[in-house]
């Protein structure tokens, strides 16, 4: 799972994929609701409601958080908005301009200031062709009792290269990643 951008930088803005994070069953179903009306794409890991999917171009997110799909979609530049986003489009019929609606761009007291501006400043940045992703070149070992996969695909979406320290040999790395009292 590595990191994609397209030879101009931009994502095709003609076909929307969603995926949703932190909402409750009820208001998970409006918004996919809105999804489908729209004509866009919802995605869903039936397997894991958690996990990433890279195929994504947008997150919407009830609030800035540590989950996997809130820090994956930072690290890979990916839009992340608030539900309004939704609402305002399906009261337009149509699709808006995201910017207004994106984590960051204002921010509030209620949430971490790095957590809110994570989304806006690493989807600026990533749309800059010079640019490289936030964990590129990166060889990073992992040595955690639980979510080694979460971590991996952080680090793949990010740029970098994942390893399990439990199942490798390998012995050159750039980073270790080691859960407290390991």
């Amino acid at each position: 799972m590595a990191a994609e951008r397209s030879s101009s930088g931009e994502r095709n803005q003609n076909r929307r994929c969603f995926m949703l994070t932190g909402f409750d069953e009820e208001e998970r179903q409006r918004l996919i609701s809105i999804i489908n009306s729209l004509r866009a794409s919802y995605v869903f890991d039936s397997s894991n409601s958690q996990t990433f999917r890279p195929i994504c171009t947008h997150v919407i997110a009830k609030k800035p958080c540590r989950s996997e799909k809130f820090l994956c979609a930072c690290a890979s530049g990916k839009w992340v908005l608030k539900s309004r986003y939704l609402y305002d489009c399906q009261q337009e019929k149509k699709w808006l301009n995201e910017e207004k609606y994106e984590w960051g761009k204002k921010l509030s007291t209620k949430f971490p200031k790095e957590l809110q501006e994570a989304p806006r400043r690493w989807r600026s940045k990533l749309s800059k062709e010079d640019v490289k992703f936030p964990f590129e070149n990166w060889i990073v070992g992992i040595y955690v009792s639980k979510s080694v996969t979460v971590y991996r695909r952080l680090v793949e979406v990010g740029g970098g290269t994942a390893v399990n320290l439990r199942t490798t040999k390998k012995e050159s790395f750039s980073h270790i990643l080691v859960e407290p009292g390991q």
